[in-house]
């Protein structure tokens, strides 16, 4: 297997001196070891020799080392979703804003009833919940095309390959792992790019695991609520939240590969690009592409899905219990207590300040008997 790679990467500094048979490599590894041989013959037959390309050498040695591949590969990852995070925040806040105020308006002007509730509840509600994952998911294309244009895409997923061959998986399933990060459906129709039926299938299985933009607020409440007041032990929750996720896809993907998938996972063939400058353009069309395929065939299940669980939600209309009843006017009561001891605490905080700066200036609190009387209260009392 060594073997094929290593003759498969002189082939490729070669390539361009030699004409390749546009035909797809055996699945099999002694297959795929006699292709490499015959390819290898090929374009070692070349007459002039080949200056060897110093820099893309050094970059491919760095980008595919099994120690700094990965840290470089961490660092990207790491830069890409903050990238994603950072820009994606204010077109998301808009678009959520913009689909309250739909809702308040349609709220305000149609009666109440069953298509008030079925509008706004349930179509404005799923429309705005599917809308507002459309950044994140444009973003992530948009990066991701921009990485695949400058030819590092390639040596990530060789880099990955390594660490998901014992999961039963290949460096194919990199690319629909990393898009369900910003959501699954993405991350399943991009599963298509996986040229082995078994691998495909236990990526679409295990891509679901991943964590998307939809946890974030969950993982957000677990951690304050389990460590109020510890900012560290929160990031280090919320790290661990995503980590377990991706445990968890990996340990399904293997499951899957040695149950109901069963086989040897296909070696991975891949051509190294050269390096060149991204074109932004390219990358924007591919983000409108995939936005339009999201909003075409994950929004419309989406959407029915959301009406679907409004209606569940909502009917049959049924009074709520007594307990039910009892406890909301007992959690009432309890807050009316509350904010009477508040207003008293802060009146009494009030009246003790009074009494602090009588101290602090040297005069001894007096009873109130001993205080002077207003002349405006003597009169309205008559005295």
């Amino acid at each position: 297997m060594q073997r094929a790679q290593g003759r498969a990467w002189i082939c490729w500094h070669r390539r361009s001196r030699a004409r390749i048979p546009h035909e797809s490599p055996p699945g099999s590894e002694e297959g795929l070891c006699d292709w490499a041989d015959e390819l290898y013959a090929e374009m070692a037959a070349g007459v002039e020799p080949i200056k060897p390309d110093t820099l893309t050498d050094r970059l491919d040695h760095a980008f595919t080392h099994p120690v700094l591949g990965l840290v470089a590969f961490v660092g990207v990852m790491t830069g890409l979703f903050w990238v994603i995070f950072k820009l994606a925040a204010y077109p998301m806040d808009w678009i959520d804003r913009i689909f309250g105020l739909l809702g308040s308006l349609l709220g305000a002007v149609l009666p109440a009833g069953p298509v008030h509730d079925l509008l706004v509840e349930g179509v404005v509600a799923g429309v705005g919940s599917t809308v507002i994952f459309l950044p994140q998911i444009c973003v992530l294309f948009f990066l991701i095309s921009i990485l695949e244009d400058t030819g590092y895409l390639a040596r990530a997923a060789f880099v990955m390959d390594k660490l998901l061959r014992p999961f039963g998986l290949t460096g194919h399933s990199f690319v629909p792992f990393l898009s369900s990060h910003a959501c699954a459906l993405p991350g399943i129709i991009s599963a298509r790019a996986v040229p082995d039926r078994r691998d495909r299938l236990a990526t679409i299985l295990s891509a679901p695991f991943m964590s998307c933009t939809a946890r974030i607020p969950v993982y957000v409440l677990l951690t304050v609520l389990l460590f109020p007041g510890r900012p560290a032990m929160q990031a280090v929750a919320f790290t661990g939240c995503y980590v377990l996720g991706v445990v968890a896809g990996l340990i399904s993907a293997m499951v899957a590969r040695r149950t109901i998938l069963p086989g040897k996972s296909r070696p991975m063939v891949l051509e190294l690009p050269a390096y060149r400058m991204p074109s932004v353009v390219n990358a924007a069309m591919t983000a409108w592409d995939r936005g339009v395929m999201f909003l075409k065939k994950a929004g419309t299940a989406i959407l029915a899905i959301c009406i679907v669980l409004w209606w569940l939600s909502a009917y049959p209309h049924s009074p709520p219990p007594q307990e039910a009843v009892d406890m909301r006017a007992q959690a009432a009561a309890i807050a009316q207590m509350d904010v009477a001891a508040a207003r008293r605490g802060r009146t009494r905080g009030r009246g003790g300040g009074a009494v602090r700066r009588c101290r602090g200036r040297g005069d001894a609190p007096r009873p109130a008997a001993q205080l002077p009387r207003s002349p405006r209260l003597d009169t309205r009392a008559g005295l």
